[in-house]
């Protein structure tokens, strides 16, 4: 660690008097709270998805409020729900050929069976914006299954949007990754060396992690919202060509 992080570090520790004990029960406790809250900030950001793309097809170029939260709740939970019930379906192929083989006895490489499951989730990556906005303009839960009348939305424009979902994503798996490997490392150090356990100078120093991945978080969100905005726009412009 460098001069700067080790006079934070003990800054820390010499201000908080922490103990390892006490460290562990902060690690418990945070990460505690954010698996139970993990689904419901889901649910919430998958509501505040839905009324950022519905805005932007009203002509709302800014950022929406987060008023009437229950709302946004209730939107994300049925949007979510959705989203599952879709991924299954898409995956549904997979499996009932796999299973088809095996009853069958056909020794099919398992090459084809990975390249068919990548072309469903293909599929399925470039379906759901569609269906997302279908959903959004009927306002009813079963029109985001609607595959018919999603479809019709595809426009040639859409390709660029695509493109452009895709940019953002690479972007943000390029920031996991790397947010992942110091992780990993960190949780690699841990069980090569289980005395750090009692070590409070490292338990401080992992206390940085939070900051950490709550910038990993606001880049997540920064880019979901981002694409919202990008469907709300392509869907507008498409009702200006079409009407």
């Amino acid at each position: 660690m460098d001069s700067e992080t080790n006079f934070l570090i003990t800054i820390i520790e010499n201000t908080l008097k922490l103990t390892p004990i006490m460290l562990l029960m902060v690690f418990g406790t945070i990460f505690g709270l954010f698996f139970i809250f993990s689904f419901l900030l889901i649910f919430l950001v998958n509501g505040y998805y839905i009324r950022t793309v519905k805005d932007t097809i009203n002509g709302n170029i800014s950022i929406p409020d987060w008023n009437n939260i229950f709302g946004l709740l209730k939107k994300g939970i049925s949007y979510t729900f959705g989203l599952f019930l879709l991924g299954i379906i898409f995956q549904i192929p997979v499996y009932l050929l796999s299973f088809g083989l095996i009853f069958l006895n056909f020794d099919i490489p398992e090459l084809f069976i990975s390249s068919f499951a990548f072309l469903l989730s293909f599929l399925s990556w470039t379906y759901i914006p569609l269906g997302t906005l279908n959903y959004i303009e009927k306002n009813k839960f079963l029109a985001l299954f609607n595959f018919k009348k999603s479809f019709k939305l595809y426009s040639r424009e859409y390709i660029g949007y695509l493109v452009l979902l895709l940019v953002l994503l690479g972007f943000y798996s390029l920031v996991e990754y790397v947010a992942s490997y110091f992780l990993g490392s960190v949780i690699e150090t841990f069980s090569l060396n289980q005395n750090l356990l009692y070590d409070t100078k490292f338990l401080i120093s992992q206390l940085l992690w939070i900051p950490a991945l709550y910038l990993l978080s606001t880049a997540y969100f920064t880019i979901y919202l981002c694409v919202a905005k990008g469907a709300g726009i392509y869907y507008r412009n498409l009702s200006l060509k079409t009407s």
